[in-house]
């Protein structure tokens, strides 16, 4: 007697329409020439950008050792106190956090189709809220600095195939490939300490979403440890340039700059932006518990706050405390379905 509706067709049905579903999204967002920014705009919603890369490489679990109908759920809460949201390596110009939070969420499903073949899903979700402080380079080549609150919504949506190339019992090295999409909602309010800055004060609100492809490979060795069961996973990420013209449409919602007085459009161009996070790699350790519910971690996520150079190279500054844990549940769609 069959308990589940679904079959191994449905599943590889629905991730065909999730892939097409992102890859479907083809529109570029509306310009308007009335708003000119300056780098001290974009340098935060860089950030913004990069910590939701983060958060989606830190909430990835690749799927490893799998066989026939497996299937994984995996739910990743994390919270971060982000010290540096954003660093140039070529420029005087960095945005420190001021009491600023990062609160997320990763949703995953994974189903093995064959021993060798798999799909994966993962959906992300963050707030960012707080303060923080911009320190930039002016024409005149003095200092000048932006205190900025911040009140931004981000989402993410990653739809992949993978396959195993070793597919062992101890051994596993799956790659993923398939689309990605994301989009941001941003809200920030701006205060200028520069006497001749055009912009002294002002509140921004925009959305803009991008999508393309990524990558995912890891090697996982499964290794017993005092009569404990645990999964050693070093994984690489890797997201390609966008596949649209990606922009964030800004509306001017407060101001005190009389050439640019509230209602004034326009766009930043995501594209144009510097320092785009695109590499991670990373490390996750998995214990294997004998029920079906596995819990993990981000060796990396949670030991980056400590390596600057990590930070620097791979998240253009982003820096902060992460922590998380992931709850995996583990089943296999055959063994359920029949009696």
């Amino acid at each position: 007697m069959k308990y589940l509706i679904f079959t191994k067709n449905h599943f590889i049905f629905i991730t065909i329409l999730i892939m097409v579903f992102i890859l479907s999204i083809i529109k570029d967002l509306k310009a308007n020439p009335y708003f000119q920014y300056d780098q001290g705009m974009a340098n935060p919603i860089t950030g913004v950008v990069n910590f939701l890369r983060d958060v989606n490489f830190e909430t990835f679990t690749p799927m490893t050792h799998y066989k026939d109908d497996d299937f994984r759920v995996t739910a990743t809460p994390m919270y971060s106190k982000i010290t540096t949201l954003f660093k140039d390596p070529g420029a005087p110009e960095k945005v420190e956090g001021d009491n600023l939070d990062g609160k997320a969420v990763g949703i995953a499903f994974n189903y093995a189709i064959s021993r060798h073949l798999s799909f994966v899903t993962l959906f992300s979700g963050v707030i960012m809220k707080g303060g923080a402080v911009e320190a930039l380079q002016t024409p005149d080549g003095n200092g000048k600095s932006y205190l900025i609150d911040m009140d931004n919504r981000s989402y993410s949506l990653h739809a992949g195939l993978g396959y195993d190339f070793i597919a062992g019992d101890n051994w596993s090295l799956p790659i993923v490939i398939g689309p990605y999409f994301q989009q941001y909602d941003v809200s920030m309010r701006y205060r200028s300490t520069w006497y001749n800055d055009p912009y002294p004060s002002m509140k921004i609100q925009g959305k803009g979403y991008m999508y393309g492809l990524f990558l995912c490979a890891a090697v996982s060795r499964k290794a017993e440890v005092l009569g404990h069961n645990f999964k050693i996973s070093p994984y690489l990420m890797f997201y390609s340039d966008y596949l649209n013209n990606p922009k964030v449409d800004i509306t001017v919602v407060e101001s005190n700059y009389s050439k640019v007085p509230a209602g004034t459009q326009g766009d930043i161009e995501l594209k144009k932006l510097k320092c785009r996070a695109d590499l991670l790699p990373g490390f996750k350790l998995e214990y294997i518990s004998k029920s079906s519910i596995s819990l993990s971690v981000s060796v990396s996520g949670v030991l980056s706050r400590y390596m600057s150079f990590y930070n620097d190279k791979f998240l253009y500054g982003v820096d902060s405390a992460n922590y998380m844990v992931s709850v995996t549940y583990n089943g296999n769609l055959t063994s359920k379905t029949e009696k």
